[in-house]
């Protein structure tokens, strides 16, 4: 199963990461797979778990909660073109090409209608490569680094 989040803003720009791992911990910490440096994310906020051909998310007493197509879940399988939040921070759940990123778009929009965080550091970000970067060696942080050019800041910031 090839599991892609896709980060979508209010304008339509993306950013794709591949998800590699059998269990990948999101979170605010450094050790966390997946980094999101922001207040509202918990150190270790949430998981993803693939499971032959099942994609659970499951929340890891995060104090902002982790939501799924906008609602609060604790433990929830999820499915192709779902939403799911991390504090300020929205992605479809892309699952073997499914939606696909132009649908995805759309999906955001229609699932969910909160603000996302803002994505931000002086440059234009170009269209996601044919192939998502993977965050599978060492930690990926999701903030600015010379590969990916990209940094998340809380709205308003």
């Amino acid at each position: 199963m090839n599991v892609v989040l896709i980060m979508v803003r209010e304008n339509g720009e993306r950013r794709s990461f591949a998800v590699t791992r059998d269990t990948t911990v999101i979170g605010r910490s450094e050790s966390a797979d997946f980094r999101i440096p922001l207040t509202d994310v918990s150190r270790k906020h949430c998981r993803l778990i693939k499971d032959g051909n099942v994609l659970l998310l499951e929340d890891l007493g995060s104090s902002n909660g982790t939501m799924r197509n906008g609602e609060k879940v604790k433990e929830m399988e999820l499915s192709a073109g779902d939403s799911v939040q991390i504090g300020p921070v929205k992605f479809i759940i892309q699952i073997d090409g499914e939606p696909a990123e132009d649908d995805a778009t759309e999906a955001r929009r229609m699932r969910s209608a909160s603000p996302s965080a803002s994505i931000s550091n002086g440059k234009t970000l170009s269209p996601p490569p044919e192939r998502p970067p993977s965050f599978d060696s060492s930690t990926f942080a999701v903030t600015a680094t010379e590969d990916s050019g990209i940094e998340l800041e809380p709205p308003g910031r």
